[in-house]
């Protein structure tokens, strides 16, 4: 059966690790990791465009490179 868009392999839902915000700290820098949260802002610079991710009451900057970026986030 194939699944739309709009639906999530069911099956990836338990294989994806996603890491808290709270639990982030420099033994992970150069590790690529995902967070799931909210987009708290957006502020875009010449080279590059930061966004602001929170989960409860923690945050975590991320920077994202305008060349990897889509025209809406410019």
């Amino acid at each position: 059966m194939a699944l739309n868009r709009s639906e999530g392999d069911p099956e990836a839902r338990f294989t994806i690790k996603y890491v808290a915000v709270k639990d982030i700290n420099a033994s992970m820098a150069g590790q690529m990791i995902r967070v799931r949260g909210r987009c708290h802002s957006v502020k875009s610079q010449k080279q590059a465009v930061f966004i602001v991710m929170r989960e409860s009451f923690d945050t975590i900057q991320t920077i994202v490179f305008k060349p990897d970026t889509s025209a809406g986030m410019h």
